[in-house]
């Protein structure tokens, strides 16, 4: 058995209680008893040793069990020789029936003696069952704990994807050690490590190692409060690079994620946030993230939260991240103990922020220079080993010219390497740069020397350097070895032709590095991309044509590998759901066996757009439209974007037009995902849609889901183009399959030209004889869409229009409620300024008040009730009020609210005979209780037969009379004809009485087992 039990084998027990009861065959009725419980002690050890077999005993289970073991071979063994001796009579008789007949009848029945085996027998009989009723509860318990743990995993990579642990230990693993000593032992450092509140800003110039230190800093912190519970540790690594994604709502998602990581079960505040999100496919807003992190620092038993920021100066200071990140954080520190550490380069803008708090500048210390030349003088020729003197000379000259930039040290030394003699060392470093343009100075040096290898080589080099400075996202090593491996006249792609990453690395002259961890490959420093960026055109004047050449041709070569598996079945593709699961499982293959293939179908269109000379337009307008024009490599771009979508973590994801509106369907098993004039919009390509147009595209071609090339304009909020396809006769008012025209995509969607957008479409979607026109319908539900979207001056648009502010939904809601329940707070207020009805009901009773109360905030609730008093206590076809709503789903906030406006009464019980109390109570949202407690003065017998703590795993099904989530495993009950067959009562709720719209309507009984996946 696996696990191992020494003397006391269950095999051996199996075995010998198998053979004591075969000698109680024609045993006398005395003998029954004990007869019986050796049989059920026969088959618990079997049940034990098939259950055990399986799974890992530790060293206290292995011990009780052996002891179990002996204990049943001990009574088992006494047993059989106390039989034994009652039998050993002789023989009796011709036959052996005959001899066990008459042996038995000749017994001298022992009662006490057969007792105490009997009981003994008993005894070990409940040790087994004890034994094993633990280790189910253990395995139970560890399932669980794994469901758990996937699910706390699910959500924490939902919220932030961005892991800085990596960055730091790549960072830290660059430190010469005794590196920054100099910063950790300084009066100020002490003092922000071991005070409260307190802030250290560490500003340094370009090169100065800001970085290093940092993550010594970081380090430091982990060496002192390791063992320290209480204490978070969080930190960010800011870089141009990846600005793309660290936006604000980025960093403050990480910071987030790394406080719940410190905590050993998900904490409520951001669980309530997943719960939110997932269920409407949106991501948090800002304040919604900083009141978490500051619920979090303030509940969540820390005495004292690190945060750690490096680099401000290389967030985007366009739209202003850098200010708020920092209004951020001082406000939490204002309210928690947070600690702050922040670097940055001399920028006025940050620097002012921290002119009156504790600042201490970053340069690379004398000290520092000194022990990082030491360590790495063994790169450079073999004679300066052997001359001390010359060693001693170096290190004086480069220490003496860097001043305190510690990167100078490394491409001073780097431009060494290549010396042949002790006077061509000192010759170079007596023209050691001091003066401001040094780096520049060292980065010309450093672009000399890669010129003047052998051909081969510098043109490795500048294909690096040209790939890293003008991609659009940090690049993996393999993902450059492939690209520097493509040729563009060979149709198919040869990966004998991969250059080696070590070759690569060593011919850019100490300019480039790989990040161990990430398994990236970048720039030594930002210095050094700005000088490529400032020297481009000198340097590579065709580098993004040329990429994009690349990117196209590497696409190309895999087009025949994204399609062959779709011509098999393609006949019944749109109905078989296992053919879509099989064709999302071959996109991941193609993904994952062709490095490049995400960067180049996501980025080709951004290269061949970013070209700087006007000789390359027509040669990149051919290689464009010849592109867009082959379905084939249309298809594979098209399946790169639905993968790249289906795998972002961007803000903007839910706003991409294969995501929006059942994304989670889109067909990528379709033979066409998207046409060319699809991708010409992706990739915002003006001047080729018009020449495609010009050449007989159709400009209301579609997609595999019937959106237009207009629909995809609309969600990326493109006016300009928006306007060319309209007047290009595009037509707004086209569905898809879905039932979502471009017009209704208008309405749900939000951006900085929206309101142009939305007054474009309606214009042409309102002019006489459109397909639109004055269909008061089609108007009616463009207002309900805006009213659930984040398009406010859409929502204007429509009321100037004069559409009926009183439409309704299909199920009965008016557009005040529609906008309540999307908590779309200034849509609320717009409309009630419009005259909207906030006690008109829907089909279950529930006015606007109703799916206010089922929000977070309250301002919602308080807009309505500023507007209409008398709706506060409005029952619905449940008799529950809005305070019974919101004290079902936990919002505090709005209970606050409810409870504060006159009128109020708490006191009201649905027809299942539940206050809002009871309903609080019920469902474990002790904050809710008590702040209604504090109302009532009394707590009422909870009645909801549903009571458990809040669960954050449920079906994707709710409950129409208590509004709650239905949970796994739980019998409901389902109506197909009430709102067109999407009505549910939950067991609960069905148990008290609750019924759907019709009560002579029959309701099904469901069993839930099937989680949903977005939430």
């Amino acid at each position: 058995m696996s696990f191992g039990i020494g003397v006391g084998d269950f095999l051996a027990v199996i075995k010998l209680a198998t053979k004591v009861r075969r000698e109680f065959a024609g045993a006398p009725d005395q003998f029954k008893a004990i007869s019986d419980e050796v049989r059920n002690l026969s088959f618990v050890v079997q049940d034990v040793e098939i259950d055990v077999s399986s799974k890992d005993l530790d060293a206290k289970q292995q011990t009780e069990l052996e002891e179990i073991a002996k204990s049943c071979c001990n009574v088992l063994g006494e047993l059989e020789s106390m039989i034994h001796n009652y039998r050993d009579l002789g023989p009796i008789g011709d036959s052996k029936k005959s001899i066990a007949k008459r042996a038995w009848k000749r017994l001298k029945w022992e009662p006490n003696e057969i007792q105490e085996l009997r009981q003994r027998i008993i005894s070990n009989i409940a040790l087994l069952d004890a034994f094993n009723g633990r280790m189910t509860r253990t395995s139970i318990r560890r399932l669980v704990q794994c469901q758990d743990d996937q699910k706390r995993q699910e959500l924490l990579t939902w919220l932030s994807p961005l892991d800085y642990g990596a960055q730091q230990s790549d960072y830290i693993a660059r430190r010469q050690p005794g590196t920054g000593q100099w910063l950790l032992d300084s009066p100020e450092f002490q003092s922000w490590i071991s005070g409260s509140k307190q802030t250290l800003f560490c500003p340094g110039i370009p090169g100065a190692g800001k970085t290093i230190l940092t993550s010594i800093v970081i380090e430091e912190l982990y060496d002192q409060y390791r063992n320290d519970g209480s204490v978070a540790i969080t930190f960010l690594y800011c870089s141009f690079r990846r600005r793309h994604e660290q936006g604000l709502a980025h960093l403050l998602a990480s910071l987030l994620r790394q406080l719940a990581q410190a905590q050993p079960d998900l904490p409520s505040p951001l669980s309530n946030i997943y719960d939110e999100h997932r269920a409407k496919s949106t991501r948090p807003k800002v304040e919604e993230l900083s009141k978490a992190l500051e619920s979090l620092a303030q509940q969540g038993g820390f005495s004292k939260v690190f945060v750690v920021i490096d680099a401000l100066d290389e967030c985007d200071m366009s739209n202003r991240s850098c200010t708020k990140l920092l209004d951020t954080m001082f406000d939490l520190q204002a309210s928690c103990n947070v600690n702050l550490f922040a670097t940055s380069r001399f920028i006025p803008e940050i620097t002012e922020r921290f002119q009156e708090l504790p600042t201490l500048e970053i340069r690379a210390s004398k000290e520092d220079v000194t022990r990082y030349l030491r360590d790495n003088l063994s790169i450079l020729p073999s004679f300066v080993s052997r001359n001390k003197d010359l060693q001693d000379e170096i290190s004086t000259a480069i220490t003496t010219a860097v001043d305190g930039m510690f990167l100078l040290a490394q491409l001073y030394l780097n431009s060494l390497v290549g010396k042949r003699s002790p006077k061509a060392i000192r010759s170079a470093l007596k023209g050691l740069s001091s003066d401001t343009q040094r780096y520049d100075s060292a980065y010309d040096d450093a672009m000399k020397r890669i010129q003047g290898q052998v051909p081969d080589k510098s043109e490795l080099a500048l294909q690096v350097l040209a790939w890293i400075t003008c991609a659009k996202r940090p690049l993996t090593t393999i993902e450059l070895q492939t690209a520097l491996a493509v040729e563009v006249d060979e149709p198919e792609f040869d990966p004998e032709n991969l250059p080696d990453l070590t070759d690569m690395v060593s011919v850019c002259a100490g300019l480039v590095t790989v990040d161990e961890q990430s398994d990236i490959i970048r720039l030594v420093h930002y210095t050094t991309q700005e000088y490529f960026e400032r020297n481009k055109a000198t340097w590579f004047p065709r580098a993004h044509h040329s990429i994009g050449r690349i990117c196209v041709a590497y696409l190309s070569s895999m087009a025949s590998k994204a399609e062959h598996w779709l011509t098999e079945t393609e006949h019944d593709a749109q109905l078989d759901i296992e053919l879509n699961a099989r064709l999302h499982f071959e996109l991941n293959n193609l993904v994952r066996d062709n490095p490049l293939i995400v960067y180049a179908g996501d980025f080709w269109g951004h290269h061949v757009n970013s070209r700087l000379y006007d000789d390359d337009v027509e040669a990149s307008d051919d290689l464009i439209i010849g592109f867009l024009s082959d379905i084939p490599k249309v298809n594979c771009c098209a399946r790169v974007l639905l993968w790249v979508d289906s795998h972002s973590r961007d803000q903007d994801y839910y706003l991409r037009p294969m995501s929006y509106f059942g994304g989670g369907r889109y067909p990528v098993f379709s033979p066409q995902l998207a046409t060319g004039l699809h991708l010409a919009i992706w990739f915002v390509m003006p001047d080729i849609i018009e020449k495609m147009i010009s050449r007989g595209w159709p400009v209301d071609s579609k997609d595999a889901c019937g959106r237009t090339p207009l629909f995809w304009a609309v969600c990326f909020g493109l006016s300009d183009i928006v306007s060319l396809l309209l007047e290009n006769g595009a037509d707004p008012g086209m569905k898809d399959r879905y039932g979502h025209s471009p017009l209704y995509a208008s309405g749900w969607l939000g951006s900085a030209n929206s309101a142009e957008i939305a007054g474009l479409l309606v214009e042409q979607a309102t002019k006489p004889g459109a397909a639109i026109g004055d269909n008061s319908d089609e108007m009616q539900s463009l207002l309900l869409a805006a009213c659930m979207g984040i398009n406010e001056p859409f929502v204007k648009l429509l009321l100037e229009c004069n559409v009926d502010v009183e439409a309704k939904s299909e199920d009965g809601r008016n557009a005040l409620s529609l906008a309540a329940l999307y908590s779309r707070g200034n849509v609320v207020r717009l409309l009630l300024e419009r005259g909207s009805d906030s006690d008109s009901p829907d089909d279950v009773g529930r006015t606007a008040f109703h799916y206010a109360a089922s929000q977070p905030d309250g301002t919602i609730v308080a807009s309505l009730f500023a507007y209409n008093p008398n709706g506060l206590n409005r029952r619905d076809l449940y008799g529950r009020t809005p305070l019974h709503v919101a004290a079902t789903r936990g919002k505090l906030q709005s209970v606050r609210a409810l409870l504060a406006m006159e009128g109020i009464d708490c006191e009201i019980k649905d027809n299942f005979g539940r206050t809002a109390l009871d309903d609080a109570l019920g469902r474990g949202y002790d904050d809710v209780a008590k702040a209604i407690q504090n109302v009532t003065g009394g707590i009422d017998e909870v009645i909801h037969p549903r009571k458990a703590k809040p669960l954050r795993r449920v079906l994707n099904v709710e409950c129409d009379a208590c509004m709650l989530a239905i949970r796994p495993g739980e019998t409901w009950y389902h109506c197909f004809l009430c709102r067109d067959g999407d009505f549910d009562l939950c067991n609960g709720c069905y148990q008290l009485g609750a019924h759907c719209l019709n009560r002579d309507h029959g309701l099904a009984a469901r069993a839930g087992t099937k989680l949903s996946n977005n939430l």
